[in-house]
């Protein structure tokens, strides 16, 4: 076995040292979670959540490079599984998930190699296939939390198609009807009209950036974490929703301070 991990962190007994494993382990802890994010950022055409299930009033950004990393990242999860079962790689949890090959979902994939995490370190291969699951995670991630390149700027006035335009774009012409439209005042529109709704942090980060209000979901998860907000339930992957307007009041708020710290010290 390698004395020392891929990283350069020493190995005990196994190909992949303690820490290794363990973003291993994260990693497809958070996958069912990332893959319906990718799922969000894939098409425009899906809006952000009301909580309920209904869609609400806020299409996402178009990414094609989401819908190509969803397929790779199941893709490589279902590939391992199956390596993992044709090795007999045993589970080291004490409570085993649904045996192979009984699992039929992304979740239940993940979860299965969770508990396996530990034999799969012990198996020449398996520093690559888990660097490499690690490693898309992370792009996937990337890929939800990067800003869009056309920012959203609301429904148009007159009929009410999706406005997209360049960011720092003042006015947006629409494809539809070609009635000139200012950026800012489609974008304050729809801000006021998703208020109440409530969308996970990833959702509502993107969408607050396309509205003019820069926030990303590493922010709001701290907000959570400090309990300066609170979660207003989980959507059906579990995923912890949180309510547009309690983020944008926590916004103004921390502006405001900022000016006011300005004004104070120039004073």
């Amino acid at each position: 076995m390698n004395a020392t991990c891929h990283c350069g962190q020493p190995c005990d007994g196994t190909y992949v040292c303690g820490s290794c494993v363990n973003d291993f382990w994260n990693a497809l802890d958070g996958l069912p979670n990332l893959l319906t994010e990718l799922d969000v950022a894939r098409t425009r055409q899906v809006r952000l959540s009301d909580g309920t299930g209904q869609a609400g009033g806020l299409p996402l950004p178009w990414n094609e490079s989401a819908s190509a990393m969803g397929l790779r990242l199941v893709t490589r999860l279902w590939a391992l599984v199956s390596a993992c079962a044709d090795a007999h790689l045993s589970s080291t949890e004490e409570i085993e998930t649904e045996p192979w090959p009984a699992i039929d979902t992304d979740r239940g994939a993940a979860r299965w190699l969770m508990c396996r995490a530990e034999a799969l370190a012990r198996v020449p291969w398996g520093a690559e296939e888990m660097r490499a699951i690690v490693h898309l995670g992370r792009r996937g991630w990337h890929l939800v939390d990067h800003p869009p390149e056309r920012i959203f700027a609301g429904p148009c006035g007159l009929c009410g198609e999706d406005l997209y335009a360049t960011p720092g774009e003042p006015v947006v012409v629409c494809g539809a009807c070609r009635t000139p439209e200012d950026v800012e005042e489609r974008r304050a529109f729809l801000l006021a009209k998703v208020d109440d709704q409530l969308v996970t942090a990833t959702e509502l980060a993107r969408a607050l950036t396309t509205l003019g209000q820069p926030v990303t979901p590493e922010r709001i998860r701290q907000w959570k974490h400090r309990g300066r907000i609170l979660t207003r339930g989980s959507n059906p992957a579990g995923a912890p929703l949180y309510r547009v307007g309690d983020v944008v009041s926590l916004l103004v708020a921390d502006a405001e301070r900022v000016s006011t710290r300005a004004t104070s010290s120039a004073g």
